[in-house]
């Protein structure tokens, strides 16, 4: 693993185990951007690891937000 992973893994832990406080049961909600997804995963992997019972993951991307605005704007 490279140190750019590692310290997405570590950085990954600290949003589940001491941020979020993922606890057994618990259903985790992530929005994120598309350019995220690396940590997304770290955090959806740990999550779990930590005993959620679902993580839902609501990905946002601006530039199709922007389209979508241009297009109802007409």
């Amino acid at each position: 693993m490279n140190e750019f992973q590692e310290r997405l893994a570590k950085y990954a832990e600290l949003i589940v185990k001491l941020g979020v406080d993922v606890q057994s049961g618990q259903e985790v909600l992530i929005r994120a951007p598309l350019f995220g997804s690396e940590l997304v995963h770290k955090i959806t992997e740990l999550a779990y690891a930590q005993g959620a019972k679902r993580v839902h993951v609501e990905w946002e991307d601006a530039e199709l937000d922007r389209l979508m605005r241009m297009q109802h704007a007409m």
